[in-house]
């Protein structure tokens, strides 16, 4: 039986992937035993998971983004891959340039393009990757793309956006986000976004 990890003394921001990765592992084998744990399904190595959003294919493994909280580190956008949705390997949290909110990913031929939420939920940015692992994250150099612009006091109280979903028709890429002002109705809109 291995000792469980204390998340609470982890520093992500001074550990290296190689150092993260370790300490997943570690985590993932402590709990290898607890019968409340998915044997089947995936579930992060520690601490929670919330919205699993961001699953794609590319270059020969399935990556699956979601949002990984703990204790000291807050909200950090977790990171693993597969060859068959069953047995997964993690990987280090995806980089601090596309911290945010919920995100999901569409891959195209030559990059993946993930749109997600940031400004506390208040705007959408977008980001590429084109390396194997998808660990070389890019911002898109507009962001956020929606609202196109901030106002110039950055209020944006009237606004609450996420659950991005992106997507290509032809040469146009759309986004999909939650909007609600001022109160907390669910409705949706479309943004049609320039390609990239």
């Amino acid at each position: 039986m291995h000792d469980r990890v204390d998340w609470k003394t982890v520093d992500f921001g001074a550990a290296d992937h190689h150092a993260q990765t370790d300490l997943f592992r570690q985590a993932r084998e402590s709990l290898a035993n607890d019968p409340f744990r998915p044997a089947y399904h995936f579930s992060p190595p520690g601490v929670s998971l919330h919205d699993a959003a961001g699953l794609c294919w590319w270059k020969g493994n399935y990556h699956l983004f979601y949002l990984f909280a703990t204790p000291m580190f807050g909200g950090a956008r977790g990171h693993a891959v597969s060859k068959d949705l069953v047995h997964w390997q993690d990987l280090a949290l995806a980089s601090d340039t596309i911290r945010g909110g919920t995100g999901q990913v569409w891959a195209d031929e030559d990059r993946v393009i993930m749109g997600y939420a940031t400004h506390k939920h208040k705007a959408a940015s977008l980001a590429t990757a084109s390396d194997p692992l998808l660990q070389e994250w890019v911002p898109h150099p507009q962001n956020p793309v929606y609202p196109s612009a901030l106002p110039p006091n950055g209020d944006l109280k009237s606004l609450q956006s996420g659950d991005n979903y992106v997507w290509r028709e032809d040469d146009t890429y759309y986004m999909t986000m939650r909007l609600c002002k001022p109160r907390p109705e669910f409705c949706q809109d479309s943004i049609e976004m320039s390609p990239l």
